[in-house]
């Protein structure tokens, strides 16, 4: 039995023994961990060896002599995984305050719950350091707080102020910064509000890390403008010529390779890089020799902030031929493109942007006689004018494509029941009544009127699911946003609508899409709208704007006289029919096929014949006749 003088013993020698100082690779190489039950693909201890250039990123992040680093990253390179590896180091090799800040508060809990609550609960070295109660979650254990000897981790997402201005913390860490909203809830920039946390500490440590957004606006690429870039240089196995490994050279040459079938068809599968110092053709096994090799070069030396830029073609999880697969395939598909440029190219992505003009849209007018086959549900939304209620009927089918139904103005004062009444009968009794699957109301104008019409409509249509909405400006927002629980039971809480990315997926994309035939995300319009309508749809435009010292693009009215009642139910039901989806496992596409198919005859059911009693058995009660 260990004695208390032993107990003693061991903790001065704890306190007192000078602690092996390691770099952050060095942590990572010897004592990180992947968690199997996090749902990576390869977890087990971590190495740096597979991806050799994440060792200087986990160095550099875990220092105490760059105060700055900024990550331009394409997806599967390793980051994720290196930001978690560095939080463990700080954990249980440098303790101090740490805020990671995640898009949104739902990713910020999923990320705390799906990949360091398995990290600490399998890894040897971090084990028991978050302090708990019993094996139970503890006020120090919980899905957004780790509290652990010396430090602290505190997850938040961008789009929560409070989360942003809690208590100073050494190091800040921020995910998917393109992503994030431009200004959380008017109070600025959520990277400069997480900044302000580290100001007091001489060793404080700012990292930011995301794929690029959208060319001219994004953060991140701003950021590494503004930093030394350092890009992963490889030797050619053949000349030993060095050079970052690249997609395509300013002058249009490709650096990737193939061979063409007799059809003049590229094959994927024999790609191979083409290197500038000697125009051998690089197979693909000579990548991971290549990796082993390389070295980080700065571009723009001595400055002080660290960046760090790579792309697709070097990572050990995705191979070249994948990568010439998805380009092709990108080339039919415009929003296939956009994911490829920035999350394979890591490059911004550009959006081109032209006003819209009426005739545009009326040209995109078909006639609907009854409910579009593809449709599976319809979504009103009701925006409150002071002299009118106005719907919008619109049917949503697979992948968002969606059809302009109807739109009505239902006249007299909302604060009336009468005009409530008229607008309940009416969508009780319109061709599309029986498909009606949401209702959202804008909750904007007349606030407590309106919610007593949401409690009066959900008692109207019990098998409907009724929403209270209210739309926010931004660049950056979600479209939907689900409502957090209220201190108070008796006040109501809206759905948020991130009306600037509605608009973008709308009037940006949508519309993009040619009709007929349509799909997926394809706007589309009966020819019975009035042409208001289509004259309300054009009363904004996107327009560049400096936000917080930042350039985004912002949706803004043309006129400011100009009514736009159209375009914010379009938006609005653009939400309802995401938070449908996403929120309620509505499948719209598949809604639509179970309406479509041809419903069977149900035959009668046979008679069943009816036998008369034995004659041993008794007319009533026992067991044998007397």
């Amino acid at each position: 039995m260990t004695t208390l003088a032993q107990r003693a013993g061991r903790l001065a020698a704890d306190i007192w023994t000078p602690r092996e100082r390691l770099t952050g690779s060095q942590w990572a190489n010897q004592y990180g961990w992947i968690a199997r039950s996090s749902g990576a693909a390869e977890g087990g201890p971590y190495s740096t060896s597979r991806a050799p250039y994440l060792a200087e990123i986990l160095d550099v992040i875990c220092d105490e002599t760059h105060p700055d680093v900024v990550f331009n990253k394409p997806a599967q390179v390793g980051f994720t995984e290196a930001l978690n590896q560095s939080i463990g180091y700080v954990m249980a090799h440098d303790p101090s305050g740490m805020i990671v800040i995640q898009p949104n508060d739902g990713m910020a809990k999923a990320w705390m719950k799906e990949r360091i609550d398995p990290m600490l609960a399998e890894n040897r070295a971090l084990r028991g350091l978050v302090r708990s109660e019993g094996g139970r979650r503890s006020s120090d254990d919980t899905m957004q707080r780790k509290v652990f000897r010396g430090g602290w981790l505190v997850a938040v997402g961008a789009n929560a102020p409070s989360g942003l201005r809690s208590r100073p913390a050494r190091r800040v860490f921020g995910d998917e910064r393109s992503g994030w909203t431009l200004d959380a809830r008017n109070q600025g920039d959520p990277w400069d509000l997480a900044g302000e946390r580290t100001a007091t500490f001489w060793n404080a440590k700012r990292v930011q890390g995301s794929t690029p957004g959208e060319r001219g606006t994004c953060p991140i690429t701003e950021a590494l403008a503004r930093s030394d870039r350092r890009r992963y240089h490889v030797s050619c196995p053949a000349c030993g010529h060095r050079e970052p490994l690249t997609w395509k050279d300013p002058d249009g040459t490709f650096r990737l390779v193939c061979d063409r079938d007799p059809s003049g068809t590229m094959i994927p599968d024999t790609a191979a890089y083409l290197c500038r110092g000697c125009g051998v053709l690089i197979p693909e096994y000579e990548k991971p020799k290549m990796l082993r090799g390389g070295a980080w070069v700065a571009e723009q030396p001595g400055r002080r902030v660290v960046g760090f830029d790579l792309n697709g073609l070097i990572s050990p999880w995705r191979t070249w031929a994948q990568i010439v697969t998805l380009w092709l395939e990108a080339q039919r598909d415009h929003e296939k493109l956009k994911v490829f440029v920035t999350h394979v190219l890591a490059e911004p992505h550009y959006v081109q942007r032209e006003k819209i003009e009426v005739h545009t849209l009326q040209a995109r007018a078909e006639p609907v006689v009854d409910l579009p086959p593809e449709v599976g549900g319809v979504v009103v939304t009701i925006d409150t004018q002071k002299d009118r209620a106005e719907t919008l009927a619109v049917g949503w089918g697979a992948q968002f494509e969606n059809w302009s139904l109807a739109w009505e103005q239902h006249w007299g004062d909302p604060s009336q029941p009468e005009t409530w009444a008229t607008v309940l009968a009416h969508l009780k009794t319109a061709d599309y009544a029986p498909h009606l699957v949401a209702i959202g109301f804008d909750t904007g104008y007349l606030t407590d009127v309106v919610w007593r019409q949401v409690e009066a409509f959900q008692r109207a249509f019990p098998k409907v699911r009724v929403f209270g909405v209210k739309g926010v400006g931004g660049p950056g927002r979600q479209v939907v946003t689900k409502p957090g629980k209220s201190a108070d039971r008796r006040k109501k809480l809206p759905w948020t609508i991130g009306t600037d990315t509605a608009k973008d997926a709308i009037l940006s994309h949508g519309l993009r899409v040619p009709v007929p035939p349509g799909g997926p995300g394809a706007v589309r319009f009966a020819d019975t709208l009035d042409p208001a309508f289509y004259t309300q749809l054009t009363t904004e435009s996107p327009t560049r704007v400096q936000l917080g010292g930042r350039t985004a693009v912002v949706w803004r009215k043309l006129d400011a006289s100009a009514a736009n009642e159209a375009l914010d139910l379009l938006v609005y039901n653009l939400g309802v029919a995401v938070a449908m989806t996403t929120h309620y496992g509505m499948d719209f596409g598949k809604l639509a096929t179970q309406r479509t198919l041809p419903k069977l005859e149900t035959p009668a059911p046979k008679p069943v014949p009816t036998k008369k009693p034995s004659a041993w058995l008794p007319k009533q009660g026992g067991w044998l006749r007397p």
